[in-house]
């Protein structure tokens, strides 16, 4: 589909074929009712109508702002083939509340930039929650409360969920074995993280300030051999026990 195919028109339902590759770069975008009573139709205020989208799995590439300005609640993308999403190609989602990917995603910078009620992630490790929403922990918005991530994972990188405050639950894949430094750092409000039993490092400052993590049944390590420096500092955990802990070898 070529660029600006349907630009600015009053699409509502979108079914793609099934043999589609590509959507060129702003190909759906600003589909909507627009106020024209104003004097600068460049500054029309677009009511979104998009709000069903069919993604077939022959579908590779995804444009700039090809779908910006949408009314979509929730979004599915093809999980069989390589997929880029180009920058803010889902921009201004401003009703959407899950979106879910396959792990042979290529994700430029901003693409839910906008997506204020989202709640709920499923992406693979490997794709930068900052950079999804537009590159800084800021722009990530304050209703996304569960994520869970697919595909292969053995590393949960630095800083990877770290600031994301309002975030409550996080599913790991098995296989996690490492939780690197600052991971979770000051997520305030989580409470449970799965499929951590498999974990043998965690990092310095992992879990800090992580004021509602606790160990429990979900919450369980049973196999780490070390343990950084304020791993866990600031967790419900450690400001509500009694015991006391030393460091010996790394090792809580």
């Amino acid at each position: 589909i070529a660029q600006y195919a349907f630009y600015k028109c009053n699409i509502k339902n979108i079914k793609l074929p099934t043999n589609l590759i590509s959507v060129g770069d702003y190909a759906f975008a600003y589909n909507g009712k627009s106020d024209n009573n104003l004097v600068d139709p460049e500054n029309w205020i677009i009511t979104p109508s998009i709000d069903s989208l069919t993604l077939n799995d022959s579908i590779t590439y995804i444009g700039k702002y090809a779908f910006a300005n949408n009314n979509l609640i929730s979004l599915d993308l093809p999980t069989h083939n390589k997929l880029t999403l180009k920058e803010y190609c889902f921009i201004n989602s401003s009703n959407l509340t899950e979106f879910a990917s396959g792990e042979n995603l290529v994700i430029e910078q901003g693409v839910l930039n906008g997506a204020n009620k989202i709640s709920k992630l499923e992406i693979s490790s490997d794709v930068s929650i900052n950079n999804l929403f537009g590159g800084y922990v800021t722009m990530v918005p304050s209703s996304l409360t569960e994520i869970d991530i697919i595909g292969d994972c053995e590393v949960i990188a630095d800083s990877h969920f770290a600031g994301l405050g309002n975030l409550e639950i996080v599913r790991l894949p098995s296989g996690v074995k490492e939780i690197g430094n600052n991971a979770f750092y000051g997520c305030a409000r989580l409470v449970e993280v799965t499929n951590i039993n498999e974990v043998k490092t965690i990092g310095n400052s992992a879990f800090y300030g992580c004021n509602n993590f606790d160990f429990d049944n979900t919450n369980t390590f049973t196999n780490v051999n070390y343990v950084g420096y304020n791993a866990f500092s600031g967790t419900k955990f450690m400001v509500s026990s009694t015991e006391e802990f030393v460091m010996i070898n790394n090792v809580l």
